[in-house]
């Protein structure tokens, strides 16, 4: 049985015999099954986006604690050197000496605390001890993070 279109035809046909009999399509259950692969394919992956976006949340709010860890060291070194005076007590002491300013991304000062709320989750950098001649500032936060000491 040849492949080959009739003289005429632009196609083969089932009288060709290119198309057997007994296979048209897809049957019913197939097309459930596939669709039921999908469904399971996309719960996972919009898991794992949902994973990944506390992740990039909490990777951000470590970034701001180093950041006013830093801060905090080099403040107080400047301090010992006689380059400065006074003393890191509040949030607004802390954010002025910071290279970059974490209010313009969202952060909020309130007395010894700067707070955001990203992604759903909240995130708070505390002045835990406030600097002094002696002893420089303590910084802690309040989310689970191995970066930055847990405030009690």
């Amino acid at each position: 049985m040849d492949i080959l279109p009739r003289p005429g035809s632009f196609a083969p046909t089932e009288m060709d015999g290119f198309f057997p009999q007994n296979h048209r399509g897809f049957t019913l259950l197939e097309l459930i099954i596939v669709i039921a692969i999908l469904g399971i394919i996309s719960v996972t992956v919009v898991a794992r986006y949902k994973g990944l976006k506390k992740e990039a949340a909490t990777a951000h709010a470590d970034s701001v604690f180093q950041t006013a860890q830093t801060t905090v060291a080099r403040h107080f070194a400047k301090k010992l050197m006689g380059a400065i005076s006074d003393n890191i007590t509040s949030c607004a002491d802390l954010v002025s000496y910071m290279t970059e300013d974490p209010t313009k991304a969202g952060w909020t000062c309130s007395g010894t605390n700067l707070k955001a709320t990203i992604g759903g989750s909240a995130f708070e950098i505390r002045i835990k001890s406030a600097e002094t001649s002696t002893s420089r500032a303590e910084l802690c936060c309040t989310w689970e993070s191995p970066n930055c000491p847990q405030c009690s």
